[in-house]
């Protein structure tokens, strides 16, 4: 499954919470612009032309009082029209930035062809796992999957048809596993799995076979049927090891023990 941003960069002249639609955050940034304009004018009127706020003074007409809140109102409602247009605008290009980070920080946490989780993202969701799995003392496991065959696929038929395995098997991972499951692309023909809440170990063979048999399933390249095996092992937490590197180097020896045992 693939993963949610997290959040955003804080930025030096906005600072929005992320949760708020682009038209509140640029509502809200005019508000304030609109009462510091209204604050500055009623300073200036009452506190710098009246020497210090005489609103207060006795010798003060109600004649004067009245220009001075008459300047300050005028001034408030030229800024709020003169902020319409640029709330828009605001919030327009708020709209377009958050698009912008959502699509860069996807671009550098997924793999491009299959849209899995990379490397990066996958030891990010593993310590994750790990530390939950910690606090409520349970078990996770890590499934390394290789491909068999895909190296005289891609040799004979092109990297098309490699990428067309690779793209389909990633959509047949992402249906097998549980949406609690992370499916990751390691490298190459290599993809990890991150199953939480282990209560049986004996249920990692079965999902293992149900894997197996989705990836076998012939994949259609011009017309022609293409078939690929594929290799499992796994590691579980904490029985094989608490690291996540060393869960995943781990898994990798179980995967080709399995390899080399049926060569």
């Amino acid at each position: 499954m693939t993963a949610r941003y997290l959040g955003r960069p804080q930025h030096m002249l906005i600072d929005f919470k992320e949760n708020r639609p682009p038209l509140l955050q640029a509502m809200l940034f005019s508000l304030k612009v609109f009462l510091l304009v209204t604050l500055l004018a009623f300073i200036w009127e009452f506190g710098i032309e009246d020497d210090f706020f005489a609103y207060a003074n006795p010798d003060l007409s109600p004649e004067s009082t009245d220009d001075h809140i008459k300047y300050v109102a005028t001034v408030s409602a030229f800024a709020f029209l003169a902020l319409i247009i640029p709330t828009s605008v605001l919030a327009r290009y708020i709209r377009r930035r958050d698009i912008a980070e959502d699509q860069a920080h996807h671009l550098a946490t997924h793999d491009s062809l299959t849209n899995l989780p990379n490397r990066n993202l996958l030891f990010d969701r593993l310590n994750q796992a790990i530390a939950q799995a910690h606090r409520h003392d349970g078990k996770l496991a890590v499934m390394f999957i290789d491909l068999d065959g895909f190296k005289k696929v891609n040799d004979k038929l092109g990297h098309n048809a490699g990428d067309l395995i690779l793209s389909t098997i990633a959509k047949r991972l992402t249906t097998v596993l549980r949406e609690t499951d992370t499916v990751a692309r390691f490298g190459g023909d290599e993809f990890v799995t991150i199953i939480p809440d282990i209560k049986n170990i004996n249920q990692l063979q079965i999902l293992a076979d149900k894997i197996k048999n989705e990836i076998s399933a012939p994949v259609q390249f011009e017309g022609t049927p293409i078939t690929v095996g594929s290799s499992i092992g796994h590691a579980v937490y904490p029985d094989h090891a608490t690291e996540s590197d060393i869960l995943i180097c781990m898994a990798d020896k179980a995967m080709y023990k399995e390899k080399n045992h049926r060569s």
